[in-house]
């Protein structure tokens, strides 16, 4: 059996004159985008990537080359990757907090890691307070801790979900999920109404925005959550 050996670079390394050099990566989130619609066709593929020195990167793969590259990528899954192209990161829709952000094409090469390391970070995020929270700020993605109030399900010509976040300081922000992420989110599973304890959850991926002077955030494809989180952060919420 041949084994291969890469002179890997790290995400942090990366520069926009790379052409040909190889990271090893985890897939750590994965999403269709499909423009404003749930139901249209898929655009290009979103992920973000990490390595085993907590780096990531936000990765981009081209409508056109979803068969070929695209499904070649699987959630939680490590990778040597190779011949891709590093372009800076959008300036309007920043999905993580880098600098830069990388193109599959045509030439792009994805190997399997059979044997990678265990350092890969299980969560990718950068808090925000909820008072800093600018609607009309730069239209990046922020990240909160908190605990969950009551949803409500609505429907009308879309599907969306509020959710009623609060934090320690009993400061309420809401998040509206659309679509499928409305769908699909649920914590029933983990909550005990007859304990009634806190459910605290790591929102990913949301974009603030702001409708008749309130401030809420907006839950698309991108966005994620993660319920009880095993981040510092989270502490002070499990100590209550």
């Amino acid at each position: 059996m041949m084994v291969m050996f890469y002179m890997l670079t790290t995400l942090n390394e990366l520069s926009l004159q790379d052409k040909d050099v190889t990271v090893q990566v985890e897939v750590n989130r994965r999403w269709e985008f499909r423009g404003i619609t749930d139901d249209g066709h898929v655009l290009h593929v979103d992920m973000i990537l990490t390595d085993a020195m907590e780096n990531a990167i936000y990765v981009e793969v081209p409508a056109k080359l979803l068969e070929q590259k695209g499904s070649l990528l699987q959630l939680n899954k490590v990778y040597y990757i190779r011949r891709f192209r590093v372009a800076n990161a959008k300036s309007q829709y920043k999905v993580i907090n880098a600098p830069l952000m990388i193109y599959f094409t045509v030439y792009s090469i994805i190997e399997v890691c059979r044997d990678p390391p265990s350092t890969f970070p299980l969560y990718v995020y950068n808090l925000i307070p909820y008072e800093a929270i600018d609607a009309n700020g730069p239209k990046s993605k922020d990240f909160h801790v908190s605990e969950i109030n009551p949803i409500q399900l609505n429907g009308k010509s879309s599907i969306y979900r509020n959710v009623f976040i609060k934090n320690l300081s009993h400061d309420i922000i809401k998040v509206t999920l659309w679509g499928n992420q409305a769908l699909k989110f649920s914590y029933e599973a983990i909550y005990d109404q007859q304990i009634q304890h806190a459910v605290v959850v790591l929102f990913v991926g949301c974009l603030p925005k702001e409708y008749k002077g309130s401030v809420y955030l907006s839950g698309g494809a991108a966005c994620h959550w993660y319920f009880n989180p095993s981040i510092n952060e989270a502490q002070p919420y499990y100590q209550r």
